[in-house]
């Protein structure tokens, strides 16, 4: 169990909201609250701007009671500027003052503010100090493992950092020159908290709750802070302190959950920013909210162009029943958890499904396949598999012994195909054939009618030692199916 501490803020497994430029407005951020944040953090502002009393920039500073703990985060290049913003961030009453030096936009960074200072430690050092003795509040620090990879100095640098007596460091596991390319690299987190005493708050990668719990049990950071990944998707707070806490397999939310917490977050902007404004600068948000209902390309080109409340409302409730009377089933019974089919449920992973999951047609996409993969086959950590024309054979690999079901269904296609299972054991006697489970040579699911997309399942097989299970389309016209082993 991980603990942070910010002077008087406390909290256990911190699950923290990353500074986002448009992204962690005042609405989004009591949604999130509301949903399991456990600290908030405002859009970065600068630290010339608030000096100049820009209300565009004074606007970000405004916070709701209901959001404590919350933070703001400004940036800046001018030591004396960054200590007057600082005063005035104080003035407002917000819990702690953040200071970004990891931003690593062009247009911030050639200005020397953000990750720019970290080709300067010792003015990042400087200005740290004068902010940290210019106010009563705690002040921390959010940057990156350094410039670039020939310059990673964030070990030295937070020790120093700490000496200017902030209370505590964010690290964005990326370089500047890294942006948000490539992998974050984790492995510095441990590094720096043998370094320093204060937390240390890991960001970088956190896409998922398990994640969230990689990222505590592997680096030992002190509280996890999670950016992209939270644009439009509030709800993987919830679900990562529920997974947390409890170790069980969190349930997505239903459709009907997502577009209450849309709208509410729509009427938040509206009477924030007013109508027009709101409901424009909103619809960036479709593509989280949406993400992994079956057939939302198809509705989001209709959201972004209707212009009022009552049209986006009418547009989303249509959706949602047209899908329902095209599947026989609701958007969200379409996508099985792992208690819809057993609780210990495993994909069989794909040989190249790099190159075929952007296969594209009727609602299927890479967000419908991230869903899959993060709501359902965890156990494993193992892809999830699909079969089409344009990949014939599939092959994968289960290392546990026990008696399984395969379960199918029919997702897409002219006609509906055929498959062929076959199953061998890497046990198996010497020269013996693979064992074919030849009960699963049928039809998988018909092509028409309401048991498309119809969760059915084609036979047992037994398993023993380390098997290996082929897939192979025999026939059916680009037909698509998806097929999941459930043990029994």
């Amino acid at each position: 169990m991980a603990f942070l501490k910010i002077r008087n803020i406390e909290v256990t497994d911190g699950v923290l909201l990353a500074p986002m430029e448009d992204v962690t407005t005042l609405p989004y951020r009591l949604i999130c609250r509301k949903l399991g944040a456990d600290i908030v953090y405002s859009e970065f502002i600068a630290s010339e701007a608030l000096i100049r009393d820009i209300k565009s920039s004074n606007d970000k500073m405004e916070f709701d009671e209901a959001e404590r703990p919350v933070a703001i985060q400004i940036f800046g290049s001018n030591i004396i500027s960054m200590v007057q913003s600082a005063k005035i961030v104080e003035q407002t009453g917000v819990d702690f003052l953040d200071i970004n030096y990891g931003c690593w936009v062009k247009n911030v960074v050639k200005n020397n503010a953000g990750s720019a200072l970290l080709k300067d430690p010792d003015k990042m050092v400087e200005m740290t100090k004068a902010v940290v003795e210019a106010v009563k509040i705690p002040v921390t620090v959010k940057t990156r493992l350094g410039w670039d990879s020939n310059s990673i100095i964030i070990v030295d640098v937070a020790k120093r950092l700490e000496d200017t007596g902030i209370a505590a460091i964010t690290i964005h596991c990326r370089t500047r020159h890294d942006a948000h390319k490539g992998e974050a690299d984790w492995s510095w987190i441990p590094k720096i908290k043998a370094n320093v005493s204060i937390p240390v708050i890991l960001n970088g990668d956190v896409k998922t709750h398990h994640d969230v719990k990689r990222a505590f049990d592997d680096t030992g950071c002190d509280a996890v802070m999670i950016g992209r990944a939270a644009i439009g998707y509030p709800f993987i707070f919830r679900e990562a302190k529920y997974f947390l806490a409890t170790g069980i397999e969190p349930d997505p939310p239903t459709i009907d959950e997502r577009f209450e917490v849309l709208l509410e977050n729509l009427r938040l902007d509206m009477i924030l920013k007013g109508d027009k404004r709101g409901i424009y600068e909103f619809r960036k948000n479709y593509t989280g909210y949406l993400k992994g209902l079956y057939n939302s390309h198809s509705v989001k080109p209709k959201l972004v162009t209707v212009e009022s409340y009552d049209e986006i409302v009418d547009t989303l409730m249509k959706y949602k029943e047209e899908n329902e009377q095209k599947t026989g089933k609701s958007v969200a019974e379409q996508f099985p958890t792992t208690d819809t089919l057993h609780p210990t449920t495993y994909a069989l992973p794909l040989t190249d499904w790099a190159n075929n999951y952007a296969y594209y047609k009727d609602g299927w996409s890479r967000g419908r396949y991230d869903f899959w993969r993060k709501h359902l086959f965890t156990q494993l950590r193992q892809d999830f598999i699909y079969t089409d024309k344009q990949s014939s054979i599939l092959t994968g690999k289960i290392d546990q012994s026990g008696s399984y079901e395969l379960w199918a269904r029919y997702l897409d296609g002219g006609t509906a195909g055929t498959w062929q299972v076959a199953v061998s054991s890497s046990q198996k006697a010497a020269g013996s054939q693979p064992q074919t489970a030849n009960s699963l040579l049928q039809t998988v699911i018909k092509a028409s009618g309401q048991e498309k997309f119809v969760w059915k399942k084609l036979g047992d097989i037994q398993l023993n030692g380390q098997t290996n299970i082929q897939i192979k389309n025999l026939e059916g016209e680009n037909a698509i199916a998806d097929m999941v082993l459930v043990k029994k």
